[in-house]
């Protein structure tokens, strides 16, 4: 398993490979066998009382890239929020050493208790995990010199970046908008945090006070993900989706990276997933105006891409226009500002979104377009996309 992990590339220095050579998986998911334990896919350990998945155990490759965000160097004191299996944690432990310390934080009490048998049976008896909601940190435990979410964050708790020593470290799993999130590693930068890189992944969301709205709703049989998911978007997508679908081929090429810019840019951005019974699972994305009644969904083909509307005609046009217009965007090459909220006046750069949470604004930009400049010193002012 590591050996493949080098290989992909998400394993790039000797600390985070010894660490994985010396952690035990299969320890940490009883009950599964050795040969599913190391392979390169996450494994599901709990499910909530709707019969969703509310636990896993991360896919390694997603872990192993984010530990190497982290940069955990041996004595550093490590906040995990989420635990989970245990494994996350006993990775961080090596990582720390013997004169480090490990404190890790699971919302679910049953979840906390299996974690801590599952850190016993492999020996790491010195990890602490605490019963409680990681929204709030562990203040008698801080400071820290990392954290780590490994649930995925729609706003940020301000009591992480509170529970940090100078000059340390936050990652965190970072929803943007539509099915979009990234993980993140952030430094404290004068008045902000400022990513030191983003990487693309897909982790559960964070569960408690401060968990924001749903990430996702059934729709018409349909997993989906949009930025609002109230009752009246839900309903009117639903009388949308009943409506006759025009399917049309969309007549271009699409590069990797079309969704992200798609995402940062249209507040009105969808996403969403279904069981076909002739093509099987399929993943669209495009764009809802729910005041219109319009849908319009870029839907992967056999050969070309389809472009599948529903109602307002308006829909697709938008689409249409927004795929001529929005250049690619890598998300590796995003940079990632997190400024304790509220936010004013004009910021600078080649700004791609602005998404105001209750704790914090987060704010998007390509790295290509930074302008230089001390932070908080805007350049030039560029209009608040999205919100």
């Amino acid at each position: 398993m590591v050996d493949r992990l080098i290989t992909v590339g998400c394993v790039r220095g000797t600390a985070v490979e010894q660490a994985f050579r010396t952690v035990p998986r299969h320890l940490f998911v009883p009950g599964v066998a050795p040969t599913a334990a190391y392979t390169d896919e996450p494994i599901v350990t709990g499910y909530d009382a709707d019969g969703a998945a509310c636990n896993a155990s991360s896919q390694p490759s997603t872990t192993a890239a984010t530990l190497e965000q982290l940069a955990v160097a041996p004595g550093d004191r490590v906040l995990e929020i989420g635990t989970g299996t245990g494994y996350d944690a006993a990775l961080l432990a090596e990582l720390a050493g013997p004169d480090g310390a490990v404190t890790t934080v699971e919302i679910d009490p049953v979840t906390a208790g299996r974690a801590r048998t599952h850190l016993a049976a492999a020996g790491y008896q010195g990890v602490e995990v605490l019963t409680g909601d990681g929204w709030s940190g562990v203040p008698e435990r801080g400071p820290f010199h990392r954290v780590l979410a490994t649930v995925g964050v729609w706003d940020v708790s301000p009591r992480w970046f509170g529970q940090l020593e100078p000059f340390g470290m936050v990652v965190m799993p970072l929803w943007l908008r539509a099915g979009l999130q990234v993980s993140v590693a952030l430094r404290w930068d004068l008045d902000r945090f400022t990513s030191t890189s983003v990487l693309p992944c897909g982790l559960m969301r964070l569960r408690g006070q401060g968990a924001g709205p749903e990430a996702y709703v059934t729709v018409g049989g349909r997993s989906v993900c949009l930025e609002d998911t109230g009752r009246d978007a839900v309903a009117h997508l639903d009388r949308v989706l009943a409506e006759r679908t025009s399917v049309v081929p969309l007549g271009r090429s699409l590069r990797p990276g079309w969704f992200t810019a798609l995402a940062l840019a249209a507040p009105d951005a969808i996403q969403m997933a279904w069981l076909d019974p002739v093509r099987g699972y399929i993943t669209a994305s495009g764009v809802f105006d729910p005041y219109r009644g319009g849908l319009a969904l870029v839907v992967p083909g056999r050969g070309a891409a389809e472009l599948h509307a529903h109602g307002d005609p308006g829909a697709a046009e938008r689409l249409r226009m927004l795929l001529d217009r929005l250049p690619p965007v890598r998300v590796s090459d995003l940079r990632i500002d997190v400024v304790p909220a509220p936010m004013s006046g004009p910021v600078r750069g080649d700004l791609l979104a602005l998404l105001r949470r209750p704790n914090a604004t987060v704010v998007v930009r390509r790295r290509s377009g930074w302008t230089g400049g001390p932070a908080g010193h805007p350049t030039r002012a560029v209009p608040e996309v999205g919100a």
